[in-house]
């Protein structure tokens, strides 16, 4: 006579199925014996070991997403530069604070009576003012958003009094900004989008976090003018003037006058964020001086 068959019970996995001793409580109950010492600190050793490998992920990740959002305010105002250039017969806009600039001055009439301040106070009134700023400026119209200004690597954003900065970028001087104003450097400005001979290797906007005050009361942090470079008509004799913002951990982004953006990672950036790099020729002030625009020496 022919026997049923019994089917097997399927092995348990031992790390999930593990049958746990027990002991009977003053009731007569049983209860399973609870994690050993030792149980617990494997389990919490094991949860150590991934924090430390996904935490380092999850910052480099970060400064990747901030790195692009960055790199998309860059590429914005590289076309708004090229569009007023375009509505102006190829003029440059001016890369200083006030009424034909890119962004006014932070005590610009437009600015402090503006309705929108009232009632503000610290980083809001800060903020508020920054973005009026350029909201009045004559570029605005063709990158009309506030956040274009503003990395959102730049961290200086998030301190507050003197130390509290908003604008993360300055351009650079010889296209029709600071050095317009000196004698000895005019020969070298550059008016006209015709006169940058290779648009594709000539930085327009670079990240800085320059820690001057600015004139508005009470007073914060502001990029003040361009970004000055001590170019020499022996390139790679060339100086920092100022020093780049590092916002993505050694790199910086900039635009070029072609509409590009691009992100560069530093040699040598540890003086970088408190303006204490080299004061002679290095390696990084070389690469800026083939990319630093000027007219006679690096049109």
């Amino acid at each position: 006579m022919c026997q049923p068959a019994i089917e097997a019970e399927p092995a348990k996995n031992t790390w999930f199925h593990r049958e746990l001793p027990s002991h009977p409580d003053r009731g007569g109950r049983q209860h399973p014996e609870a994690f050993t010492l030792i149980e617990l600190l494997v389990v919490i050793a094991i949860i150590a070991i991934l924090a430390a490998l996904l935490l380092p992920a999850l910052a480099r990740a970060k400064l990747k997403a901030t790195e692009a959002s960055c790199l998309s305010n860059q590429r914005q105002l590289g076309l708004a530069w090229k569009m007023y250039a375009s509505d102006q017969n190829g003029l440059l806009i001016g890369m200083e604070n006030g009424p034909s600039e890119w962004r006014l001055a932070s005590i610009d009439p437009k600015v402090t009576s503006d309705p929108s301040l009232i009632g503000l106070s610290g980083t809001a009134l800060d903020t508020k003012v920054i973005q009026l700023a350029y909201q009045g400026s004559l570029l605005y119209q063709y990158a009309p958003s506030w956040g274009v200004i503003h990395c959102p690597g730049d961290l200086r954003a998030q301190l507050s009094g003197t130390n509290f900065a908003y604008d993360s970028y300055s351009g650079c001087c010889y296209l029709n900004g600071f050095y317009r104003t000196v004698a000895s450097t005019l020969p070298n400005v550059i008016f006209k989008e015709s006169d940058v001979l290779h648009p594709s290797g000539r930085i327009v906007w670079m990240e800085e976090a320059s820690d001057q005050n600015n004139f508005f009361t009470p007073p914060f942090h502001e990029n003040l003018g361009g970004f000055l470079f001590f170019l020499s008509p022996n390139l790679p004799a060339s100086i920092w003037g100022d020093f780049p913002a590092v916002n993505h951990g050694s790199r910086s982004t900039m635009n070029y006058c072609d509409g590009h953006a691009e992100a560069h990672k530093w040699l040598t950036p540890q003086g970088y964020p408190t303006r204490s790099g080299p004061t002679v020729p290095c390696a990084d002030s070389q690469w800026m001086a083939q990319r630093y625009a000027a007219k006679m020496w690096n049109p």
